[in-house]
């Protein structure tokens, strides 16, 4: 039961990266109405396509809000690696305790093998013998 709980669950990391998709696409979505906005006259009464060649003023205005989206998803791609690097981390651990342990397992077989009495007793044998007499 607590594996079907487990692979229902979502862990934080994947809860705040859903989150920060969301607003990726909102933030996209807000800057993809803004040549819209800055080219109509607004509430304010700013009429924005007399400054120039509208190209101009469209580029000039958004720039800013582009290249912050940018730095997002930078920072958004560097975050990811780093939590995939924790958790290969972790992985590797593990990977060698369980090598370590497998082969002290080994090691411990082949000193069992290797045991003899001066009997004709080998291997478990050995210890059945040593144990009864």
């Amino acid at each position: 039961m607590t594996k079907e709980k487990k692979s229902h669950s979502v862990t934080p990391f994947y809860r705040a990266l859903w989150f920060y998709v969301v607003l990726f696409w909102v933030l996209i979505s807000i800057v993809c109405f803004f040549p819209s906005w800055f080219t109509s006259k607004t509430i304010l009464d700013r009429d924005f396509s007399n400054t120039g060649e509208i190209g101009d003023t469209i580029g000039g205005i958004m720039t800013p809000f582009i290249a912050i989206i940018g730095a997002f998803v930078t920072f958004i791609a560097f975050w990811v690696q780093y939590e995939a690097n924790r958790s290969q981390r972790k992985d590797i651990q593990i990977e060698r305790f369980e090598n370590n342990f497998y082969e002290m397992l080994k090691i411990h077989r082949d000193n069992v093998a290797e045991m003899k009495m001066s009997t004709n007793y080998l291997n478990k044998k050995y210890f059945q013998n040593f144990f009864l007499s």
